[in-house]
């Protein structure tokens, strides 16, 4: 095997990113790896030294430690997304992977449920306990179970029925937005009732019962 270009193979990755998408040391090295078939310690080694030089060049920006994200050159100089948005997407993806998932008073707004707007987003996250970059407030919750692709929107859900008395509903008919979330997500009713029923406390049940199969108004 000749010798490795590390900072060709680097910059190749990052060029394929959005720049609204946050870059791990831990998912370039996984890349390097898969192409070179090079040791994982020497190729981490490697990359650490070499985003280093690229930050320098501006061809990205740190965020926070082990996380970069890709800037464009504009007419108006260079642009990146702001840590906010990409800590978010720390928060609620891991590669392909869903982990993440935004609840509480954003979630509130973001459905129609208030015309209220919160202060700050909250995410209930498997990684709850990353650190956030300076500057960044997100509000961060530990989700009832470990959070996937496939039951993330059924605890989404069952949040916000839970949480339906805590904020202020300002919608005319909250109930149908929730029905409404039920039929958009395409989400299995039983399925729906058996998380409530596991991983949520025994009162919620017949509210959600209420709730999605059109027994209430709220």
């Amino acid at each position: 095997m000749g010798t490795v270009n590390y900072r060709n193979a680097i910059t190749a990755f990052i060029d394929r990113q959005e720049p609204d998408t946050p870059i791990t040391t831990q998912m370039i090295v996984d890349h390097v790896v898969f192409q070179t078939g090079i040791d994982d310690d020497d190729v981490r080694k490697a990359v650490n030294v070499n985003m280093g030089r690229i930050e320098k060049q501006g061809l990205v920006r740190r965020v926070t430690r082990g996380v970069y994200c890709k800037q464009v050159k504009t007419a108006f100089g260079a642009y990146s997304a702001g840590n906010e948005t990409l800590f978010c997407k720390l928060l609620t993806r891991d590669g392909d992977k869903v982990i993440g998932y935004e609840t509480g008073a954003s979630a509130f707004n973001r459905m129609g449920l208030t015309t209220q707007m919160p202060q700050r987003i909250c995410i209930a996250t498997n990684a709850y306990t990353r650190l956030q970059p300076e500057g960044v407030d997100v509000e961060v919750r530990k989700p009832v179970t470990e959070v996937t692709k496939a039951n993330c929107r059924y605890l989404q859900l069952l949040d916000i029925i839970n949480d339906i008395d805590r904020y202020p509903v300002d919608a005319p008919s909250p109930a149908e937005i929730i029905r409404g979330l039920v039929r958009d997500y395409n989400l299995d009713i039983n399925k729906l009732l058996v998380y409530c029923r596991k991983f949520y406390h025994e009162g919620l049940l017949g509210k959600t019962v209420d709730i999605v199969l059109g027994g209430t108004t709220i």
